[in-house]
């Protein structure tokens, strides 16, 4: 059964392109094409202004990700957002976010202050309020959150998380030494640090998150290789550590699509190499899009499946009130590729390629 454990409903930056892939978005998702007159203009900017107008946290988005949901024949969909995103946990990330006055910090108070403008209760309010009804038609909907862990923060995290009922918490390593990795600005900082390090310190402040008992799952665990990548024969003991973990803690380990149309890297994460490893030690998984828009959602989730079916997984997991939901992969309708039964020249079943 596909499910997609990771959709965001919007992420920024507030930019021309922001502008391009949300009107590609509900176009694809209404079936209309783009003609490109004078009159297809006019209606583009007639619903990008509903768009703006309704907001992200508003009945008519959704209803564009259920008709995805339902295109896609995705079963089960977990809607998140980023703890950024949030006026609730502005103290949070001033504190442990780089936002000095270096040139770096002012880059990334910007951005901070470009994507926080929202408040945790109008989220959680808004995916329950749509939970009837995506059950009506046989979709079941989930409300999470994906939240920044940094070394010694558990205590504060555990504060700020401990009003909200989710259905499920997702851990995540968006930054180092305070710096966002996926921050292009930022990039001739990281180019001044040895990459093995910056690799070390990655997956010393992962193995800390996975301790700290606050996570149902991990997103994107080798996310780091957006800085550059290594030979993964260097990296094979850190993957040992972190599969180790995550089986002592009893934590999820999500297979994650975004990276592979988010980035450069065109790859899933974490890679071929990570996935065998943490399979091995018997970590259940997920699967996710990393959706932001409504045509992301569902986007590689046939090939993920085959991917964890090709390592010996034969079920996924999905998140209900902080409790685990199974979900069978024996005798999926997966294309078998030694058998070659089936071609699907989708772009969103396209094979996700490895290094």
């Amino acid at each position: 059964m596909k499910i997609d454990m990771h959709v965001h409903l919007e992420e920024g930056p507030y930019s021309n392109r922001f502008f391009k892939k949300t009107i590609k978005s509900i176009y694809e998702i209404e079936g209309k094409k783009d003609k490109r007159s004078i009159y297809d203009m006019t209606e583009k900017s007639e619903l990008f202004l509903k768009r703006m107008q309704e907001g992200d946290y508003s009945e008519w988005w959704m209803d564009h990700y259920l008709k995805a949901a339902i295109k896609n024949e995705v079963k089960v969909v977990g809607i998140i957002d980023h703890l950024y995103r949030f006026y609730e946990a502005k103290q949070y990330y001033k504190k442990y976010m780089d936002i000095s006055k270096s040139k770096d910090g002012k880059i990334q108070a910007r951005w901070l202050n470009q994507v926080m403008w929202h408040y945790i209760d109008d989220f959680i309010h808004l995916v329950e309020s749509q939970k009837e009804k995506w059950a009506s038609y046989g979709i079941e909907l989930r409300v999470g959150i994906e939240v920044d862990y940094f070394d010694g923060a558990d205590e504060e995290l555990k504060n700020l998380l401990e009003p909200y009922e989710f259905d499920y918490v997702v851990g995540a390593v968006h930054f180092n030494d305070g710096l966002m990795i996926s921050n292009p600005k930022l990039l001739p900082t990281f180019e001044k640090i040895k990459i093995e390090h910056l690799y070390e310190t990655h997956y010393k402040t992962t193995e800390l998150a996975i301790e700290s008992g606050l996570f149902d799952m991990m997103a994107h665990l080798d996310n780091i290789k957006i800085l550059g990548k290594v030979d993964e024969l260097q990296l094979l003991y850190l993957y040992e550590e972190i599969a180790k973990s995550l089986k002592t803690h009893d934590v999820v380990c999500e297979l994650n699509a975004g990276m592979r149309y988010h980035t450069k890297l065109k790859e899933v994460s974490p890679s071929k190499k990570f996935v065998q490893i943490i399979s091995r030690h018997g970590v259940p998984f997920t699967t996710s899009s990393d959706g932001h828009f409504p045509n992301d959602l569902g986007k590689y989730n046939k090939n993920m499946r085959r991917i964890l079916r090709d390592v010996g997984v034969d079920e996924i997991v999905g998140f209900n009130k902080r409790e685990r939901e199974y979900f069978s992969l024996t005798g999926e309708d997966i294309t078998d590729k030694h058998m070659g039964t089936q071609s699907n020249k989708n772009e969103n079943e396209e094979t996700p390629t490895y290094s």
